[in-house]
């Protein structure tokens, strides 16, 4: 893939369409806010349930269960035990 483009060409369309709505630039920081913030909680304490990393990072658990399942996903993080109420999660080795 090359990066040969026309810079005169490339702002003009930005000028033409606008940058990204401010709503939206709100909305990707409050989520790398939150991912963070999930990510530092489990690198704390290793193997950590969701209402324990909602506690830890203040957010509400079905938004701590949101960045769970993204970081489950893109990430190396695992259920690592299931035995009891709630699966416990970490960051494979």
């Amino acid at each position: 893939m090359t990066r040969n483009f026309d810079k005169q060409k490339l702002k003009e369309f930005k000028e033409f369409k606008g940058g990204p709505k401010p709503e939206l630039m709100e909305y990707y920081k409050e989520m790398n806010k939150l991912l963070r913030a999930v990510r530092e909680a489990i690198a704390k304490r290793h193997k950590q349930t969701v209402p324990e990393i909602a506690e830890a990072t203040g957010y509400p658990p079905h938004k701590v269960y949101f960045a769970i399942n993204a970081l489950r996903k893109y990430e190396h993080l695992e259920m690592i035990d299931k035995s009891g109420d709630y699966p416990k999660f970490a960051f494979k080795e």
